[in-house]
């Protein structure tokens, strides 16, 4: 009988002894899931930088103006004027608001960039009685007012864009027979975009966005000595850039 109870107790005294050892293990083994999975939700800044490629397409239509100048007798109208492609830097800032719910996310934002897209190519317009004319074009700034559509797995974000976007461009045209013209105006169109997000520490995230930016067809009127003429320009501009975000805290 005493060797019944004496292992009934050494049993309970083992228990006893391992459980808060087991505890203690659980514990340090289990970080709170706070910790692994960031939360999105709340306002965020950021800065990003890349690159831009635009394309620009002139064609002369058979306009009051291009007829008039007899454009239609000497088949000048309608008619390409030329095309053309600019490359260059992109650097801007971003505002936005995010929201999520489990691993869907929705969020608008607001982003600007100063980019340095210019370039022009020489076409031939018989009706200015001139050898070429080169068509030009110019892009200063971009603005794009979007809504963002996210998934999130653990510390990424894969998200879609969509929304206005507005350019402020430069046209000119050059040639002996018509002296430089300026056109200078504010493009409206739409942006369309898909990137990837990592929160690397914190609040911090690092984020990669190619974004495609159709600004639509615009006529555009330039006068000279030689004469005037109706132009329309069509642009649209590709975006691929890099940037780092700061999420401040959610409600």
């Amino acid at each position: 009988m005493k060797s019944v109870v004496g292992l009934g107790l050494a049993i309970a005294l083992a228990v006893g002894i391992a459980s808060p050892v087991d505890a203690a293990d659980l514990s340090l083994k289990a970080p709170p899931a706070s910790a692994a999975t960031p939360a999105w939700t709340g306002i965020y800044l950021g800065l990003h930088g890349g690159g831009a490629y635009a394309d620009a397409n002139f064609y002369l239509p058979a306009s009051a103006t291009n007829v008039a100048g007899n454009c239609l007798a000497l088949n000048s109208c309608p008619a390409n004027f030329g095309s053309h492609t600019n490359a260059g830097g992109l650097f801007g800032g971003v505002a936005g608001i995010n929201y999520q719910s489990g691993m869907w996310l929705v969020g608008a934002e607001l982003e600007a960039s100063w980019v340095g897209l210019k370039g022009g190519a020489p076409t031939v317009i018989p009706f200015l009685a001139a050898a070429s004319v080169t068509g030009n074009s110019k892009i200063d700034s971009i603005l794009d007012a979007s809504a963002r559509f996210g998934v999130v797995s653990g510390r990424s974000l894969f998200f879609v864009k969509g929304g206005a976007a507005f350019a402020r461009a430069t046209y000119w045209t050059a040639t002996p027979a018509l002296t430089t013209a300026t056109a200078s105006d504010t493009r409206t169109g739409w942006i369309a975009g898909v990137g990837a997000e990592y929160a690397f520490h914190g609040p911090w995230s690092a984020k990669i966005e190619y974004d495609y930016v159709d600004l639509g067809t615009k006529r555009e009127t330039f006068l000279g000595v030689g004469g005037s003429i109706d132009v329309d320009i069509r642009q649209t501009v590709q975006i691929v850039k890099a940037g780092v975000n700061y999420r401040f805290s959610g409600w």
